[in-house]
């Protein structure tokens, strides 16, 4: 297994020859709930047992850890063991931190649980398999095939779908925010800005927050760091209107 490389060599040199694979935070309700994983480590051993049976000579697989959970797991060990167990030690990349948009670009295709960085995968066009359920897990915008076939055949992320699935959610079920960032004068007291129509959190003297409309561009793409219409990243479901 290959250790705390630098990331951008190891990006580098792996050109179009990775397979990504984002672990998610372990007590990750979209795991527990809505995929048959009992555990992280039960879909990290999943996937490395699959890429060393079919994935091609010459492909590396890496995982990276969940920012969230690094003070609460170290999936470094486990991994090691079980690459070498596997006899694709050499092959096996574990990163705590790296440059998530520059691994996307790179990478022959994205394996996960259910987690947003397959939204993000699709927005640079790297093809995404889906282990649990998800809400883009969608014919024609992820594989469909097992992921024993993955390996050999990721497909291609059909671009039109991608972005007319991000505009629906954009405009029917997304709110732009992130509960991690210091609260800003005039987005309410939970630091979202909840569309008009939906339900709002707004206080007294606040600004409501303006409609966002397809196309529009209201922030910079925390995907690809440009400015772009809205991002699904870092956004906050509605799970309940009003």
């Amino acid at each position: 297994m290959r250790g705390q490389a630098p990331c951008a060599a190891i990006i580098q040199a792996l050109e179009k020859t990775l397979f990504f694979v984002p672990l998610q935070v372990h007590c990750d309700a979209q795991v527990l709930h809505y995929s048959r994983f009992e555990s992280i480590k039960a879909f990290i051993e999943e996937v490395i047992a699959s890429f060393a049976g079919h994935a091609p000579a010459g492909t590396i697989l890496v995982f990276k850890q969940h920012p969230m959970d690094r003070p609460y797991c170290d999936h470094g060990a486990e991994i090691a063991k079980l690459a070498a167990q596997y006899r694709v030690k050499a092959r096996v990349v574990y990163l705590r931190e790296a440059d998530l948009p520059s691994l996307l670009r790179h990478a022959q295709g994205t394996v996960t649980i259910n987690s947003t960085v397959g939204l993000s995968s699709l927005h640079h066009k790297t093809p995404v398999k889906v282990l649990g359920k998800a809400v883009y897990d969608i014919p024609g915008l992820v594989a469909k095939v097992d992921l024993d076939q993955f390996w050999t055949e990721p497909g291609t992320v059909d671009s039109q779908l991608y972005k007319a699935f991000r505009r629906y959610l954009v405009t029917t079920v997304l709110a732009n925010g992130n509960f991690y960032r210091r609260v800003h004068k005039g987005l309410g007291l939970t630091g979202v800005a909840w569309p008009l129509g939906t339900v709002t959190a707004t206080c007294r003297g606040a600004t409501p927050p303006r409609t966002v409309r397809p196309g529009s561009a209201v922030a910079a793409d925390s995907v690809s760091g440009e400015a772009a219409p809205l991002s699904t990243a870092g956004m906050t479901t509605l799970s309940q209107q009003a």
